[in-house]
């Protein structure tokens, strides 16, 4: 059929033009929205959605393996992923970055990690008429993990387009294109506010009804999108769960039962039980069983109702510590070597014009209360330009507003940072160990010292805010 002779070639193109322009509409019965296949035939770019004001952000995954190797390879992969874009969509005029990193899909992606601070700093140079389009290898090329996706995007979602190059048929590579993803109704669907199907080929008649109605208000490729990432994290979860059950099951079946415990470290009753003769093949092993026999549930005999793990805890808390121990009791128990950190406290402090620095400050318990608080309001955050308030190095108090342990000092900043995680679940980068970038501990320090003033009521300036190394 010659071009002329067609009736949807109204303009006269080229046929074999013509033929890859339709491809745009000749979609599978899953596939909602915009695509763009990738084939040597295509001529001109379909259209152009990069602008000379817009970053272009190109990410590839690996679920493990050394570092620089990875790197390496994705590095290649985003090359090739970048000539096919600008095969589909034309040169990029603007701005071109990689990013490349080490991790699995499913897991949470920290908000002071490397991918969560690389995306909020492209924001932070975005003009005002710019925006951030993403463009990701695969379905899971960047994550599974819904909570992680809100917290990268959802701050920016109407500036951030989402491009994800990815097999429109299993195992068909012929078939690979460009599914673009609206990323404000993908914040929306993982908020909660708009529903869809997780899987469309098995739901109710109601529900087939409803999910129509909403998939039909979704631009582009969104639902697609969430359906794909739902049943790959799922996937994911189900092939690390059939794993353990397999090596479980299958583990020993050429050993000998007879000798399945046998092993060059043996307990010989070292976990409290005299009868016990266990071998284990490696002393990690062995401490598991000795940790875990150890642990004898004894209750405080003076009934104030706690339990401990060992005698030795149990005692020393019953003679120091109970709330039911008569109070002319002054017997102290000798502590074990090490058993615990004690935090030291400086017994001299340098001064600042008058001013006590800041280990002078958190040795009074007055002056650690009046620190400044951690900034946690989003709009605060973004008149700074910043993702999240900074905890300088070597800070050893909490700031955290309305926390029941403002007053504790902490023997060291890694447990500082634990208590932020597991009692505010607020994660920021930890200090790097060895010695620091000179520059680096100076902003750092010059924190401390805004920290300090502040808490004693003198007017320290503009807040240091130092580059994350």
């Amino acid at each position: 059929m010659s071009a002329s002779s067609d009736p949807l070639n109204k303009g006269g193109l080229d046929p074999v033009q013509l033929e890859i322009d339709l491809q745009r509409f000749d979609a599978a019965p899953e596939d909602e929205g915009e695509h763009i296949a990738i084939t040597p035939q295509l001529a001109h770019p379909i259209s152009r959605v990069a602008t000379k004001n817009d970053l272009v952000l190109f990410v590839a995954r690996s679920s493990g393996g050394q570092r620089k190797l990875a790197d390496t390879r994705l590095s290649k992969s985003l090359d090739l992923t970048r000539k096919d874009f600008e095969q589909a969509y034309g040169e990029i005029p603007g701005d071109v970055e990689y990013l490349t990193f080490v991790m699995s899909s499913n897991d949470r992606i920290r908000p002071s990690g490397e991918v969560a601070l690389k995306i909020a700093s492209l924001f932070g140079k975005l003009s005002a008429v710019g925006k951030l389009i993403v463009v990701v290898n695969g379905w899971d090329g960047l994550t599974t993990n819904e909570h992680s996706l809100s917290l990268l995007f959802k701050e920016n979602a109407r500036k951030c387009a989402l491009f994800v190059l990815a097999d429109a048929l299993p195992q068909d590579p012929s078939s690979r294109k460009f599914f673009r993803v609206n990323v404000d109704e993908l914040c929306l669907i993982i908020d909660g506010e708009i529903n869809i199907e997780n899987d469309p080929e098995h739901v109710t008649e109601l529900s087939a009804e409803y999910n129509v109605v909403q998939d039909a208000q979704l631009e582009h490729s969104t639902a697609l999108f969430v359906r794909s990432i739902r049943r790959i994290f799922l996937d994911k979860q189900r092939l690390s769960m059939y794993n353990r059950s397999l090596q479980q099951k299958t583990y020993h079946r050429n050993v000998n039962p007879a000798e399945r415990d046998l092993g060059k470290y043996p307990c010989h009753g070292i976990c409290g039980d005299e009868n016990c003769e266990r071998r284990y093949p490696t002393t990690k092993e062995l401490n598991a069983h000795l940790h875990h026999r150890k642990k004898e549930n004894l209750e405080c005999t003076l009934l104030c109702g706690k339990i401990f793990a060992t005698k030795y805890h149990r005692n020393r808390h019953e003679q120091e510590n109970c709330k039911n121990r008569p109070q002319n009791d002054s017997v102290s128990l000798k502590r074990k070597r090490a058993s615990r950190t004690e935090t030291q406290i400086p017994t001299s402090f340098t001064s600042d014009g008058g001013f006590l620095d800041y280990n002078g400050v958190i040795a009074d318990r007055d002056l650690i209360l009046k620190l400044p608080t951690v900034i946690t309001d989003n709009a605060t955050l973004q008149s700074l330009n910043k993702s999240q308030d900074i905890i300088y190095r070597d800070e050893l108090v909490c700031r955290w507003a309305g926390c029941t342990n403002r007053s504790h000092l902490y023997s060291r900043p890694m447990k500082l940072r634990d208590h932020y995680r597991i009692n505010h679940q607020y994660e920021y980068q930890a200090s790097t160990h060895g010695r620091p970038d000179p520059f680096v501990k100076e902003q750092h320090d010059a924190g401390l010292r805004y920290l300090a003033l502040v808490a004693q009521g003198v007017q320290a300036g503009e807040k240091p805010w130092p580059i994350v190394k």
